[in-house]
């Protein structure tokens, strides 16, 4: 099992530059990852990288601080959560979501300035700096909009200028229990999302209104289509709309987030790592299954979801809808000899049922592995027994596995070296090597048979990641082999210590 680690070696480079906290990807380099789970939004996705960017390399420089906030744009469904806790998650950020709903002004019953700071305090376990690192993502804020009503706006007006002590940087002191700490807000990213209904009607106005009727005003009135005019929003629209100018003076970039087509929203299922169809069709290799959706199939799950104008959002309710008379008797069914279950839209339009194929076939080991011991987990108990009789049978014979057996032993050997926990320059240069070996058998059957190396040496994917930066090698079985002289030397000096305690000779 010999390859090349070529398509690491920048990630790694990057790795040994950087500090505790981590290397710092470019906009560029944020774009990528995020291209590989959110389809579309090119501009979106520029404006939140770009201000990401600035806001770290701020924070850095003082000389190059300014404020970064961010305000998204986009109809339900459109992705704006996702984006922001997607890129959160590359990042390694930490990352705290507060329904604007359910703020209220300081002095009356909900949540305020205070209650944003605490909640995002015992996210972090208390930790200032972890808590300073931190992404405030505030949901629905078109929701307070300031509103003329004679009164006193404490509902709309009251909650904007609630959060300018937040947005202006100020550190704020809160106390709980016993405890307080100081936060420097300034440190802090927050970040505005909101359908904004109405706003459209605000900018088609302004467009109506404008000064110019000669060829050029023509001509830009007849381009712009409705599912193109948040693109021309401007501060004063958002204004007119009801976000107090203090406030929008805070937010320094607008992002704006286009409805999504019916093609965008196929490609979704087809193409976004972490959609719900591709997610399903690795949950079914598990048990042995092939799962087809046909083209014409995703299309009426599109068409749905944009007549129920849930947008993205409405595809996962969709989708486990066609699946829901055969998924919940998955296991019986593969006893059954099921090994293929097809799609098709008279399925998705309750027409008719999936579509059963039989053939012989043997179900794959690992899903055994993980039913024997997946209440257990849940439990957080460990079955020491379970474990060991799964070291004796690695490394895993592969050969002869289709790419989906391949892919669904992949996600379910990450998973056990628990995966979702390493973060920073491991992730990146992991995730780099899973993605160039991702559509190939062969390629697949190496990724394979590395993680059952890790798993049989007890070791995670990290001391992996020190080897090969310490091992001056590009060969897989080198770098294991140095995984294990490191290993070696680790036990050495344990033994050691517990020989000489007080460190004489």
């Amino acid at each position: 099992m010999t390859t090349t680690l070529d398509s690491m070696r920048h990630a790694a480079a990057c790795a040994q530059c950087s500090d505790s906290r981590g290397f710092l990807p470019s906009p560029m380099e944020m774009i990528a990852y995020l291209d590989r789970h959110v389809v579309g939004q090119p501009c979106a996705k520029r404006t939140l990288t770009t201000a990401v960017y600035g806001h770290y390399i701020g924070r850095q420089v003082a000389d190059a601080h300014m404020p970064r906030h961010v305000v998204i744009l986009g109809t339900t469904g459109s992705g704006k959560t996702y984006l922001v806790k997607t890129l959160a998650k590359f990042l390694n950020v930490p990352m705290t979501t507060v329904n604007a709903t359910e703020l209220s002004e300081v002095g009356y019953v909900g949540k305020n300035v205070e209650t944003v700071i605490l909640q995002l305090l015992a996210m972090n376990k208390w930790d200032i700096e972890a808590t300073e690192r931190s992404w405030v993502l505030v949901d629905e804020i078109d929701k307070k909009r300031r509103r003329d009503t004679g009164f006193r706006d404490i509902s709309g007006e009251g909650v904007q200028m609630g959060l300018l002590p937040l947005f202006g940087g100020e550190q704020i002191t809160v106390n709980q229990d016993q405890r307080s700490a100081v936060v420097d807000c300034s440190k802090i990213l927050f970040i505005c999302a909101g359908a904004f209904v109405g706003l459209k009607r605000i900018i088609r106005h302004r467009l109506d209104e404008s000064d110019g009727i000669g060829f050029q005003h023509a001509c830009l009135q007849s381009f712009v289509h409705d599912n193109e005019l948040l693109h021309h929003v401007e501060i004063g629209d958002l204004q007119e709309y009801g976000v107090i100018p203090e406030l929008l003076g805070r937010l320094t970039s607008i992002a704006v987030l286009d409805e999504l087509t019916r093609e965008q929203l196929i490609a979704i299922m087809n193409e976004a790592e972490d959609s719900v169809v591709r997610r399903l069709i690795r949950f079914f290799a598990l048990h042995g299954v092939e799962l087809l959706f046909e083209h014409e199939a995703l299309e009426a799950i599109a068409d749905h979801a944009l007549l129920l104008g849930t947008g993205a959002r409405g595809l996962s309710r969709e989708v486990l809808r066609a699946l829901e008379t055969v998924e919940y008797r998955l296991p019986e069914l593969v006893a059954d000899g099921v090994t293929r279950i097809r799609i098709t839209a008279d399925v998705v339009e309750r027409k008719s049922q999936p579509v059963l194929e039989r053939c012989a076939t043997e179900v794959p080991n690992i899903l055994e592995d993980i039913r024997r011991n997946a209440l257990w987990r849940l439990a957080g108990q460990h079955s020491s027994s379970s474990s060991t009789a799964r070291q004796d049978e690695l490394p895993t014979n592969t050969e002869g596995w289709s790419e989906e057996r391949l892919a669904a032993y992949r996600d379910q050997a990450l998973d056990r070296l628990n995966w979702g926990a390493e973060s920073g320059s491991t992730r990146t240069w992991f995730e780099s090597f899973l993605k160039d070996n991702s559509k190939d058998i062969p390629k697949l059957r190496i990724v394979c048979r590395l993680l059952d190396e890790i798993l049989v040496r007890q070791a995670s994917i990290n001391e992996f990641f020190l080897a090969y930066l310490y091992g001056a090698t590009e060969n897989i079985q080198a770098v294991l082999a140095y995984m294990d002289y490191r290993a070696l030397k680790r036990q050495e000096e344990e033994q050691r210590r517990k020989r000489d305690p007080d460190g004489a000779s």
